[in-house]
Parts: structure tokens; sequence; C-alpha cells
């Protein structure tokens, strides 16, 4: 950081009063010096981090850019999931979250498990859906039955869509039912995968909050 410790000190104090006032939350608040990329991996690492949030603005300006190049950074590497912030968000409409996958063999995963647990802290219904290569066998009922069993009320249902562009079909599925948070999962910086170019690309562009989770 460049600031002065007085202007860190008026940060801290402002961030308690708007956001955690009277919280149970337990938190520290940390400053660093140094390469922003570096500090946050070296901190995640430190600190056995589970989920880093970051502010995302999509392409609205250099600061913006800035900060969506620092999270597309943090996607490659597995270590922690990212959950980006769009500056126009409001937590009081945190109603439906989508989850775009690849085939699923087994829903008994760590990511899963953090997204049953943030959509039952936000009172969120979860829907999953794959893009479905029309040459590729039908997953059907029995991840749907795999998935309902795991997420029990908070399930709204299972979708295969066919089609090829993940992207386009992702933001029209977005749209069309209203989701308030899309969840991907992301591979290694090596994985060359669709998911991984389009979390990439859904970090500057994103107008709701986008949660990243490693590997599946």
């Amino acid at each position: 950081s460049n600031m002065s410790d007085s202007a860190i000190e008026k940060n801290n104090k402002e961030l308690e009063s708007e956001f955690f006032q009277d919280s149970a939350i337990d938190r520290t608040y940390l400053t660093k010096s140094g390469d922003i990329e570096t500090m946050i991996e070296k901190t995640i690492w430190e600190k056995d981090i589970d989920i880093v949030v970051m502010g995302i603005k999509g392409l609205m300006g250099a600061r913006e850019m800035i900060k969506g190049s620092i999270t597309a950074h943090l996607i490659d590497k597995p270590s922690a999931a990212v959950l980006g912030i769009p500056g126009i968000t409001s937590t009081e409409c945190m109603d439906k979250m989508c989850v775009t996958v690849d085939k699923i063999k087994s829903v008994d995963k760590k990511g899963f498990e953090i997204i049953r647990a943030l959509a039952g802290a936000c009172g969120s219904t979860v829907e999953v859906f794959h893009v479905q290569n029309t040459q590729e066998p039908s997953a059907g009922d029995d991840v749907d039955h795999q998935l309902a069993e795991f997420f029990g009320d908070l399930y709204a249902g299972y979708q295969e869509i066919p089609g090829k562009d993940i992207m386009s079909i992702t933001e029209k599925y977005l749209y069309e039912n209203k989701i308030d948070m899309l969840i991907l999962f992301h591979s290694s910086a090596s994985d060359q995968s669709h998911h991984r170019s389009m979390a990439k690309s859904w970090i500057f562009k994103a107008n709701i909050p986008l949660l990243i989770l490693p590997g599946h």
C-alpha cells in the first residue's frame, strides 16, 4: 500500500462503520507493501484463505481494467475461490444463484459445499446447468437426483442446454432467468478448457457477483 498510516486507519474505521458495526464476524485488517498480485497470493497461503473477495466493474476504464487483471491473475492460482463483486451489486436481492458446469460425475466436492453454505446464508436457490454438445450422452436424471439430494430445499433444478457457444448461452440464461450470482469452476493455468477462458471473460463484463471455484 502507498497510503499513509493515518489514511489506512481512517479507511479501516470507515469499513467498520459501514459494514461491520455490531457484527459478530471475526475480522483482521492487514496492510501489505509490494506487488499487489504477489501480496494477495502470499496472504492466501499464509492465512489458508478459502475465498478472496475482489471488486470488479467490467470494461469501464483503466482502474477497472487493473482490478479485472488482478482478479484474472488470481483465478490461475487454484488455491482459493474468488468472489468478484461489481460496484452496482445489491445484497438485498440475492435470490437466485446459477452454477454452470462441465459434466458432473459427483457433487461430493468442496466447491459444491461452498455453494451450499453461501446459498443457505443468503437465502438463495441454486440452479445448475450444462451446455450440452449434441454429440455428448446426456447425464440427465442421475445428475438431477444427486444435486437434489445434495442441496435439499435450496435446489431449483438442473438443465442441459444444447449448443456450443457457452458464453452467449450463459448470457441468455442469466438474463432470461434473472440470476443474481453466476458460479463457475476453473482449473489451473495449464488447463485450456472453455470454462477457464469463460471465467476470465466474465471478470471483465459481469454485472452480477461472480464466484469462481477451484477445480471440478
